[in-house]
């Protein structure tokens, strides 16, 4: 069992949200992933068959954020289409942070993630791609959105799957039940 480190004081890193395949928008500027729809496959996640193609997600911060701190986006990926599936699997996104008060910031501009977790070569093997956003840089707040492009990069020769999407953050408070009591 993992030990747990923080409190509600000094904030606990935790799942700020969690987005299904189902959830993203397979659409992109660059080319759009698909919808895998093979039962004895990743039913119902997103597939990358080339380098440019993209989709996009939307994070809404929850009440439990611990203002004051960085959020960490990352999606989980798996290759999904045989022995031949080698090469780096990269993906770079693009933010875009809307406050619940005030006015959008601009779009960051294609970020390349950090390859946490590197799939090894070969079917099925899976991996983690994160970015961090400063919270120096957005002043993130409760209820706040963030729209995030994925756009598939790197030299992997085969295809790859989107499992999923989320944001880890820190989370130190009880929350508000209103977004206007903040």
């Amino acid at each position: 069992m993992p030990i747990q480190t923080g409190s509600f004081a000094t904030g606990m890193w935790d799942d700020l949200i969690t987005i299904p395949p189902s959830g993203l928008n397979p659409s992109g500027p660059d080319g759009s992933a698909t919808v895998i729809t093979d039962a004895a496959g990743y039913l119902g996640c997103l597939q990358f068959d080339a380098v440019g193609e993209s989709a996009t997600v939307v994070f809404q911060l929850p009440h439990r954020y611990m203002l004051g701190t960085d959020i960490k986006p990352h999606i989980h990926i798996v290759r999904n289409d045989g022995s031949d599936n080698t090469g780096a699997c990269e993906f770079e996104a693009n933010f875009r942070v809307l406050p619940l008060r005030g006015t959008a910031f601009a779009w960051t501009g294609l970020v390349a993630g950090n390859t946490d977790l590197q799939p090894a070569d070969g079917a099925d093997k899976t991996g983690l791609i994160q970015w961090t956003l400063a919270d120096a840089t957005y002043g993130f707040g409760i209820s706040d959105c963030i729209l995030m492009l994925i756009r598939r990069s790197g030299t992997t020769t085969g295809s790859v799957a989107l499992l999923s999407a989320d944001v880890h953050g820190q989370v130190g408070q009880i929350g508000s039940r209103t977004e206007g009591a903040l």
